[in-house]
């Protein structure tokens, strides 16, 4: 297995840890990324609070705010679905 591959599979196994222990897959794959909230909503041309609110599973991302969260987090779209 080369580097990346196990690179990608450390952050897969992370991630669903976090959200095997509640976290909004949006939230799992931005602290993996160690990014805030700020960081993450200015990268995905988002604000602070919709960021939140989609964490916290208020906000249902469209396809075009999770296609631009996803490439923030450097990560598949569908990775992003609850």
């Amino acid at each position: 297995m080369n580097e990346f591959t196990e690179r990608l599979q450390r952050d897969h196994q992370f991630v669903a840890r976090r959200i095997g222990d509640g976290l909004h897959p949006v939230a799992a794959w931005r602290e993996r990324r160690e990014i805030s909230r700020e960081e993450l909503a200015e990268r995905a041309d988002l604000t602070p609070r919709e960021v939140a609110s989609i964490e916290d599973g208020l906000l249902v991302p469209d396809t075009s705010q999770r296609g631009r969260l996803a490439q923030a987090l450097a990560t598949d779209a569908e990775a992003l679905i609850p």
